[in-house]
């Protein structure tokens, strides 16, 4: 089950649930809480009767568990390789420069995936100066900070290049 969307937000409420639990401070309220922040809030139409229900013996309805140690979710084999394909695309050094940590061999190369509706002179994602502008538009995003950005085309025309085609109509 590579990054299962739903399950894996099964997985992580439940895992923080019985972090909880192993402290001994999960409540109800507590359980409702996780279930909202890391999964899907109907997901407590799943998860909460089957707590009550003592269906997967990992917490009683009593809110404890036989479990000592806390739980840690880990990436399969194939889900590393997946990630080491991904992350072996130029523009992923723009978001995360670890490849190293990453031992697997690629599930894929890239040769192996055909690109389509991809421009052919598109910018120089390798380039340290368009990295180090990228990290820093980036880091002002993250930290909800207003950044001024001034734009010079290839041509040397300086502010923003519009097109008909990216219209938006309302």
């Amino acid at each position: 089950m590579v990054f299962n969307e739903v399950y894996s937000a099964y997985y992580k409420a439940i895992s923080k649930m019985l972090k909880y639990a192993i402290k001994k401070e999960l409540n109800k309220e507590l359980m409702y809480k996780i279930i909202k922040e890391v999964a899907f809030e109907e997901s407590s139409l799943n998860i909460v009767p089957a707590i009550e229900k003592e269906e997967w013996q990992l917490l009683t309805k009593e809110f404890k568990t036989p479990i000592i140690n806390e739980p840690a979710l880990c990436l399969t084999g194939i889900e590393r390789e997946w990630l080491k394909t991904i992350l072996s695309d130029p523009k992923a050094a723009l978001f995360y420069d670890k490849k190293e940590e990453l031992k697997e061999e690629g599930l894929f190369s890239l040769n192996d995936i055909v690109f389509f509706d991809r421009y052919t002179d598109g910018d120089n994602y390798t380039s340290k100066e368009y990295i180090g502008i990228f990290k820093t538009a980036l880091r002002a995003l993250k930290e909800r900070r207003k950044l001024r950005i001034r734009f010079v085309s290839g041509q040397g025309n300086e502010g923003l290049i519009y097109s008909f085609k990216n219209r938006i109509f309302r």
